[in-house]
């Protein structure tokens, strides 16, 4: 189990190179974070295969393609849309979609952000045994 790093979120990426001590308290935390590598199981989750990616298009990529688009829209064009899916009745839909896709890309999230988080960890080892001084751009 990964301990400290995944909770905790950085205001800059630290940087493993450069001469500014700026953030060598946070290389300094990162490289002592102790984590063990995960037992994959056969009947746990995994992330989709190629095909499995192409099948889960509609609706988790469709709805986040919507998701943005609906960003960009003023609450009187929302109303109005909202309004037009009212009568074909997809509102209910749309909303459930979006909030399920929501759920699945938050999966995802968390396991980018361990992955990064172990990743700066190795680094931050590197960067101190090789007594570089790290920096943020």
């Amino acid at each position: 189990m990964f301990v400290g790093a995944e909770k905790r979120r950085f205001k800059r990426r630290p940087k493993m190179t450069g001469s500014s001590s700026d953030n060598s308290a946070d290389i300094e935390f990162l490289a002592g974070c102790q984590f063990g590598a995960w037992r994959h199981d056969e009947k746990e989750w995994a992330p989709p295969t190629n095909l499995e990616w192409a099948q889960l298009a509609n609706p988790h990529l469709v709805m986040a393609r919507v998701a943005w688009l609906t960003m960009y829209k003023s609450k009187s064009e929302l109303v109005e849309m909202v309004s037009g899916m009212e009568d074909a009745n997809i509102a209910e839909s749309t909303i459930e979609n979006i909030a399920g896709s929501a759920e699945f890309f938050e999966g995802f999230a968390a396991l980018l952000r361990g992955a990064e988080a172990r990743l700066l960890s190795a680094a931050s080892v590197l960067a101190l045994s090789a007594e570089t001084k790290p920096t943020i751009d």
